[in-house]
């Protein structure tokens, strides 16, 4: 294995944190605190990229599992996310590749109602995106990541201020291409409507 290349920045970057904020203010918040270097140079060693994942929009399950189990924490769901209005149901996005949330926001096991009483211990994890120019969020337990070969790594489920199948004319049944844009900076973020 070749030698990985060091970033030169200061000492205090090295300093334990306790807690993380997402990855795009972790940037912003580094960069603040720099004095003395060149923004560019800060631009390549944390450098940031939005990536779409490219998918069909899956029928789901049609039993509306998704709209009854998030029901109890969907006040949750808008006030860590920053949604005015949030509609129940998902709009589940089958995706080629494993996708592993890493979540801006999270419901922990105690505040998820489903886990208490199905005797689990789900976590809900909760990932902004944009799915054609329009926020969004990936709603993802915890379990759909693990054991291996679990197909929910590979399985988005959407929610919004809209409902997405109406809002882009998606017929149910219908198998349409679309592409999820994830992992994007504050500007890519407010673009969305």
């Amino acid at each position: 294995m070749g030698k990985l290349p060091v970033c030169p920045l200061p000492a205090l970057f090295l300093s334990p944190v306790i807690v993380f904020p997402p990855r795009h203010e972790r940037f912003t918040a580094l960069e603040s605190r720099v004095r003395g270097y060149d923004g560019d140079v800060l631009r390549r060693c944390a450098k940031e990229t939005m990536r779409i994942l490219k998918g069909t929009v899956e029928k789901g399950h049609g039993l509306r599992l998704a709209s009854d189990f998030l029901a109890p924490v969907m006040g949750l769901i808008k006030s860590k996310m920053g949604f005015v209005s949030l509609v129940a149901g998902t709009l589940n996005v089958l995706i080629s590749e494993d996708y592993f949330v890493e979540p801006d926001a999270i419901i922990p096991p105690d505040k998820y109602p489903y886990n208490q009483t199905h005797g689990t211990n789900e976590t809900i994890k909760l990932k902004r995106c944009l799915i054609r120019g329009r926020k969004a969020i990936i709603m993802r337990p915890d379990s759909h990541e693990i054991p291996f070969e679990n197909p929910g790594r590979k399985r988005l489920e959407l929610m919004g201020a809209v409902p997405f199948r109406k809002e882009f004319d998606i017929p149910i049944g219908s198998h349409v291409a679309v592409e999820v844009e994830v992992e994007g900076d504050e500007a890519w973020w407010t673009s969305g409507i």
